[in-house]
């Protein structure tokens, strides 16, 4: 009898371990985390930002000949450069003399005198009437519409804003140097491919006998040209 009892309670243990295993796999089943899909978005930002430069700078200028101090003459002179930008708005560019009167002689004691419009804004001819010297300044680019208009014609004798949008290629238009800045190019879009040549053309005259004297050497003026984004 003491033998048949343990095998019972034997029996019944194996079967409570296998009841106990059953529950812990429904449990697991029961509870286990459904595989499924999830998703997720990320952005990606990257600046640009807008550029705005001469491309190729303004050049030094030698004046093309010399003039005589008693019997006078006529020299001209020619800086070009370049601007790009990718500005939807365009550029500007303002040019802004060192001095009054901007050309002066090396080493102090002399200078050659500001050109003064007779007009109102800029003249078309540049004038030789008077007895003293005198230096001035116009623009020349291909988008007549790029000039400020200081210095558009209206292809007869009227500048400044008389002017219809002619060019100053040949010349025309002439204003005096000045220490505050002057817009000379005023352009409403983005450049195009290697972007904008315009160039600043320069003249100084002599008469013959200048009241006053212009003592004889070698007279500089300095000017610096600024590109700006138009906002």
């Amino acid at each position: 009898m003491r033998s048949s009892t343990l095998i019972i309670s034997g029996l019944q243990a194996a079967l409570a371990a296998l009841l106990s295993l059953a529950v812990v796999a429904a449990t697991f089943v029961l509870f286990e985390p459904t595989i499924g899909q999830a998703q997720s978005t990320i952005t990606i930002e990257q600046v640009i930002t807008g550029e705005t430069a001469f491309t190729v700078l303004p050049t030094d200028v030698t004046m093309d000949s010399t003039i005589a101090s008693i019997t006078g003459g006529t020299s001209n002179g020619t800086s070009t450069f370049t601007v790009q930008t990718n500005n939807a708005n365009g550029y500007n560019v303002t040019i802004a003399f060192d001095q009054d009167a901007a050309m002066q002689l090396n080493g102090g004691g002399g200078d050659i005198p500001d050109y003064v419009p007779a007009a109102a804004e800029t003249d078309f001819a540049f004038s030789t009437a008077g007895t003293g010297g005198r230096f001035g300044y116009t623009v020349a680019t291909p988008v007549a519409a790029d000039l400020d208009p200081t210095f558009q014609h209206d292809g007869s004798n009227n500048c400044g804003s008389a002017g219809t949008g002619g060019q100053a290629t040949n010349g025309a238009c002439w204003n005096e140097p000045a220490t505050a800045s002057e817009v000379i190019l005023d352009s409403g879009a983005a450049t195009a491919g290697d972007g904008a040549s315009s160039s600043v053309l320069f003249r100084v005259f002599v008469p013959p006998n200048p009241t006053p004297a212009i003592p004889a050497g070698t007279y500089t003026a300095t000017a610096t040209l600024t590109v700006n984004v138009n906002p």
